[in-house]
């Protein structure tokens, strides 16, 4: 990552990168750390929109595919879930979470893709 921080660090990009619709207005994007940082020994954002959190260990469910990062498919993968979701009779807490693995430039066919939801507490 470029160093937009205060100490103006570099970081190797990590996989995979989340994205997530909060709602209309709010697009959510989100970098897994590896487990050797920690959000303490993580620079300072420069740029006040960049929250650093702390994710607690949570279950989700997820369908992988491979391909280019459409619309349409995120939503074809998104209502796949949902229907097996329901047929097993899992309760899921959206909003869905786009996960991808690989560079823009990437070939379309070896991307790995995956639309995760987490499932509601018991």
């Amino acid at each position: 990552m470029f160093g937009g921080n205060a100490n103006n660090k570099e970081m190797s990009m990590t996989v995979p990168v989340l994205e997530s619709n909060m709602n209309k207005s709010f697009h959510k994007v989100s970098f897994v750390m590896p487990k050797v940082v920690s959000k303490s020994n993580l620079p300072k954002p420069n740029d006040e929109r960049v929250l650093l959190e702390q994710i607690e260990k949570e279950t989700f469910l997820a369908i992988s595919f491979s391909g280019r990062w459409t619309e349409s498919n995120w939503q074809n993968y998104q209502e796949k879930l949902s229907a097996y979701a329901n047929k097993e009779k899992i309760s899921i807490a959206p909003p869905f979470i786009r996960a991808k693995y690989n560079t823009p430039w990437s070939i379309p066919f070896m991307r790995k893709n995956e639309v995760l939801v987490k499932i509601a507490s018991q």
